[in-house]
């Protein structure tokens, strides 16, 4: 039905992506650390937010 070029293409675009999204979650992920990272560094408590 397809030749061989073609299923190694898809294979290959497919590895491709799982690489694209692998690397979108692990910056998402690193990103959410040095937010928490920093929110622990730079605490502001209620009141100093509430005047500002």
């Amino acid at each position: 039905m397809f030749s061989q070029q073609v299923i190694d293409t898809f294979w290959n675009a497919l590895v491709i992506t799982g690489k694209g999204m692998l690397g979108i979650f692990v910056f998402m992920g690193l990103f959410y650390l040095i937010i928490k990272l920093l929110d622990k560094l730079f605490p502001q408590s209620l009141e100093e937010k509430k005047e500002s």
